[in-house]
C-alpha cells in the first residue's frame, strides 16, 4: 500500500537535494555574518554603532524572512508523539502513520515518558484539524494550522486487548476516532497457491496515488496552503442525510449502538470523509478533481463501506472490553467451554463464576 508513497517520497528528497543544501548553506552562513555584526555594534564606539545596528538588524530580518526546505516527509511508523508534532510543523500540516504493529499505542500511553502520563493530543487534534501548538521548554515553540493525520495499522488481535485499560483512551475519545476492521481468519482454509496481483492493478494504483500527490494546494490571502472544498450534489446529500436518519436512533442510551456514541456518533463524519477520498482516487490524474461534485454512486458506495465498519467496530469495542456485559458474557462462557460439560444448569454457573 506504501510502496508508491515511498517511490515519489524518495524521488523528491533526491529532486530537491542541492536546493535543500544550498538554502542551508546560506543560512549557516548568514548566522555567522549576524553574529559578527552583533559582536562589532555591541564593541563599536558610541557614533560608529547606529550605522552597525541598522547593518546587524538588516541581515536578522534577511534570516528571519528566509525559507530552507527540509526533506520531505510522507510516512512515519514508531514515532513519539513529540516527534510527530514536529513533523507536522515541517511537512505543512501532513502526515501518515502507517504501521503493520501497535508500538504506536505504547508511545501515545507514555512508554518513554519522564512521568508515564500518556501523550495523545496530537492525533485528536490531527483527526479534527485542530489547531496544534506546542511550547515547551527547550524546544522551539511550533503551530500547525488545520493538521490532517492519516492512521493505518496492521495490528494484531491482541493489541486490541486492554485498551481501553490505558488513561484516557476511551474517556478522551481515541478509540472513536479510529475505523475498525476484523476480517476473520483464512488460517486453514487459505489458498496456498494463491494468484498474485495483476500487474494492470499494481500500476493504476502506484499512478494513482502519484497523481493524487502531484495535485497543488490552494493557497489562502496570506499565500499559505490551503484545502480545496469538495462540493456534494443534492442526490448525494439526500443519500447522506438519509444515512444520518437511519443511525440517530441507534445512538440512544439503549440503542444499538448506545454503548459505543464516542465511535458511532463520528461515523456519519467518517462516511463524508471516504466519501472524498473514493471522489479524488476516482478524479485521480485531472487537474481540478474538486471541480467535480460528489455523485449519488460515490456516496453510495461510502455509505455502504460505513455500514459495513459497524459489525466490525462492535466486535473490536468487545475485544479491547469496552462493553461491560459482553465483558461479563465472555468470562461466563470461558468457564462453561474450561468445564467441558454436556449441560449445566443456571445455579451451577452463578457458583461457578
Amino acid at each position: 500500500m506504501t510502496a508508491p508513497i515511498e517511490a515519489w517520497e524518495a524521488a523528491e528528497v533526491a529532486r530537491l537535494q542541492d536546493e535543500i543544501a544550498t538554502a542551508q548553506a546560506r543560512y549557516r552562513i548568514l548566522e555567522e555574518v549576524l553574529q559578527k555584526a552583533q559582536s562589532a555594534a555591541a564593541r563599536a564606539q558610541p557614533e560608529e554603532r547606529p550605522a552597525l545596528i541598522e547593518e546587524a538588524t538588516k541581515v536578522a530580518r534577511e534570516l528571519a524572512g528566509m525559507h530552507v526546505p527540509v526533506p520531505p516527509r510522507l510516512i512515519a511508523d514508531d514515532i513519539s508523539p513529540e516527534r510527530l508534532a514536529t513533523l507536522l510543523h515541517d511537512q505543512g500540516g501532513r502526515m501518515a502513520v502507517m504501521s503493520p504493529e501497535g508500538d504506536v499505542f505504547d508511545l501515545m500511553a507514555g512508554r518513554y515518558s519522564k512521568n508515564g502520563a500518556p501523550n495523545f493530543g496530537v492525533y485528536l487534534k490531527g483527526h479534527a484539524g485542530d489547531t496544534i501548538r506546542v511550547d515547551r521548554v527547550g524546544r522551539p515553540p511550533e503551530f500547525v494550522r488545520r493538521p490532517a493525520l492519516t492512521m493505518g495499522l496492521a495490528i494484531q488481535p491482541e493489541v486490541l486487548r486492554g485498551l481501553t485499560d490505558k488513561p484516557g483512551f476511551r474517556g478522551r475519545g481515541l478509540l472513536g476516532r479510529f475505523l475498525y476492521a476484523m476480517p476473520k481468519s483464512l488460517l486453514g482454509s487459505r489458498d496456498t497457491n494463491a494468484p498474485v496481483m495483476p500487474q494492470a492493478i499494481r500500476a493504476a494504483y502506484s499512478e494513482r496515488v502519484k497523481a493524487l500527490l502531484e495535485l497543488p494546494f490552494a493557497t489562502d490571502e496570506q499565500g499559505h496552503p490551503a484545502p480545496h472544498i469538495l462540493q456534494l450534489s443534492p442526490e448525494a446529500r439526500q443519500h447522506l442525510q438519509a444515512f444520518a436518519v437511519w443511525l440517530e436512533p441507534q445512538l440512544a442510551e439503549f440503542g444499538e449502538l448506545g454503548h459505543m456514541t464516542d465511535w458511532a456518533g463520528k461515523l456519519v463524519g467518517a462516511a463524508v470523509r471516504i466519501m472524498g477520498l473514493l471522489h479524488m482516487a476516482e478524479h485521480a490524474g485531472e487537474q481540478a478533481p474538486w471541480g467535480h461534485q460528489i455523485h449519488t454512486d460515490t456516496a453510495e458506495r461510502a455509505i455502504r463501506m460505513a455500514t459495513y465498519l459497524i459489525p466490525h467496530a462492535r466486535a473490536a469495542y468487545a475485544a479491547m472490553g469496552a462493553h461491560p456485559v459482553m465483558d461479563d458474557a465472555c468470562y461466563v462462557l470461558a468457564w462453561i467451554k474450561r468445564h467441558g460439560a454436556d449441560g449445566l444448569t443456571k445455579r451451577e454457573i452463578f457458583e461457578g463464576t
